[in-house]
């Protein structure tokens, strides 16, 4: 958290250096491989959320979790890239926070590869909570 707070600051000319560069223990390494979480685990989460203060959350829980995509995807998505009919999403913008010359504000922007325009299958939780937010 550090890192990329002191590099706004730079980019604010708030400070001249970020201090924090270089102070990363396994900066440059190579990244650990990530483990899904199991559908046990993905259930008890679902439960806990569905039954407690919680519940409005829950759609947008299992779209995230049904689909894979990231923050800046989930919160760019319109109902244009919904397609309940073929229970497809597409992916070919996201929502990002960052000052381009125009002060820091959230922007629509392309994926930074070609790998991240991409069409998700919908499960039928996913297409589920769509029909939930619609209503």
């Amino acid at each position: 958290m550090l890192l990329p707070a002191f590099g706004m600051a730079v980019e604010d000319d708030i400070i001249r250096k970020n201090p924090a560069i270089y102070t990363l223990g396994d900066y440059g390494r190579e990244a650990k491989e990530k483990e899904a979480l199991s559908v046990e685990d993905q259930e008890a989460i679902f439960a806990f959320v569905e039954n407690g203060i919680y519940s409005n959350y829950l759609p947008l829980l299992q779209v995230m979790v049904g689909t894979a995509v990231r923050a800046g995807e989930f919160i760019g998505l319109t109902w244009d890239d919904i397609d309940l009919a073929n229970r497809e999403v597409t992916i070919d913008h996201q929502f990002v926070y960052q000052n381009y010359g125009d002060g820091y504000k959230f922007h629509l922007k392309e994926p930074k590869t070609d790998a991240g325009v991409r069409t998700i299958p919908m499960t039928s939780a996913v297409k589920k909570a769509f029909l939930k937010q619609r209503e």
